[in-house]
């Protein structure tokens, strides 16, 4: 984290997030700073992009009321895999169980 001026002159927060081998940045330039990671450590497949999801959660660029674009993120995919994991581990010790498919559908 650290502080960051944008061309107009707004002054913000920039913040590199990092998990094992995850790395999220989040800047009015982003690529600024994977360039600096870049130049220190090897990405993966040496490619910098837009993230599709981050430790799990699903991200997708959304318009606020303010009609500002920002980034959402959602646990809806790793929800129904926990789900499916655990009916699979009931069902191997014999303890089946299924929840109604409201639970499992969005």
């Amino acid at each position: 984290m650290r502080p960051a001026t944008r061309e107009d002159g707004f002054k913000y927060w920039e913040y590199a997030l990092s998990y094992i081998d995850d790395l999220l940045t989040i800047s009015d330039d982003p690529t600024k700073i994977m360039k600096s990671v870049q130049s220190k450590f090897k990405l993966k497949d040496n490619k910098m992009e837009k993230p599709e999801n981050y430790l799990g959660a699903d991200m997708h660029e959304i318009y606020n009321a303010d009609g500002d674009l920002c980034w959402a993120m959602s646990s809806d995919k790793y929800c129904q895999a926990l789900v499916k994991n655990v009916e699979a581990d009931l069902e191997k010790k014999g303890k089946g169980v299924r929840l109604p498919s409201k639970y499992l559908s969005h």
